[in-house]
């Protein structure tokens, strides 16, 4: 839709949602497309994984980290992440030895241990050195987070107190709130204005004593409002609401501009 909105040159103020602007790169889609005409792709793979898959980790190993691998005993291709975590208890403990877990910690290590006959023992991520050391046959050092994400989190934290997002969202959910409820009480098919902070939505509904659902009149304002360079997005169980939730360090003539397209195409198709 913003495509074909942006052939006039139009500007366009997107209220809907994010997605991927670029697809997987050109030598990726190729090689997809070689494997999937290749007869031998079509069956189960070698348990131990392809030898040139175990290589090629190998390589990268020592390529990117400096880590010498032996691809034939010091590579495994496995599944999935969860299947080696369990898999690592079963080889690493016997029977009645320990296995300490980061605490907290993700769910499924709790059935390797459990598989694996071994007693389970806890050390809290932020106090690794208190950890239990007798019969120990394997720590995990995992948690249930990236510890760059991590940081980054708390980074994200510090930009909301620093610059008042929090307080700014509240502004910005108030300007919207304000919009909607004029709206609301000039239209009739405008059953409910509904939301916290700038997260609102409109529920559009036949007439205001049935309130029945109209997604029909929804598609209708959300088509009106593109071509007015205004990408909206519907929601709801039923298909009729349409919700807002714009970047919070969105600049107030721009959110303007964005709410007027709005009332234009509700007026449009309202009358």
């Amino acid at each position: 839709m913003a495509e074909e909105a942006a052939r006039d040159g139009e500007p366009l103020v997107n209220f809907g949602r994010g997605n991927p602007e670029v697809g997987p790169p050109e030598h990726v889609i190729e090689a997809a497309q070689r494997a999937a005409a290749d007869d031998e792709s079509h069956g189960y793979p070698p348990f131990r994984g392809l030898p040139e898959l175990r290589e090629a980790i190998a390589q990268r190993y020592g390529n990117v980290y400096g880590v010498s691998l032996d691809p034939e005993s010091e590579v495994a291709v496995v599944p999935g992440t969860k299947t080696a975590i369990i898999e690592l208890a079963l080889v690493c403990a016997e029977r009645g030895s320990t296995i300490v877990l980061p605490d907290p910690g993700y769910p499924d290590y709790f059935s390797g241990v459990a598989l694996a006959g071994a007693e389970l023992a806890t050390v809290p991520v932020d106090d690794l050195a208190g950890a239990p050391s007798d019969d120990v046959a394997a720590l995990y050092l995992n948690f249930p987070s990236n510890p760059v994400a991590l940081a980054a989190a708390l980074a994200v934290l510090d930009i909301f107190e620093v610059e008042g997002l929090v307080e700014r969202a509240v502004l910005v959910g108030d300007s919207i709130r304000a919009r909607m409820l004029d709206w609301q009480r000039r239209w009739g098919q405008i059953g409910d204005v509904r939301g916290m902070g700038a997260m609102l939505a409109i529920e559009l509904v036949r007439d205001a004593g049935s309130k029945t659902p109209a997604p029909e009149l929804t598609e209708a304002v959300v088509n009106e409002a593109l071509q007015r360079g205004l990408i909206l997005l519907k929601a709801g169980v039923y298909g009729n609401c349409i919700r807002v939730l714009c970047p919070l360090t969105i600049g107030e003539a721009e959110l303007d501009d964005g709410l007027t397209a709005w009332e234009e195409a509700l007026a449009a198709v309202l009358g």
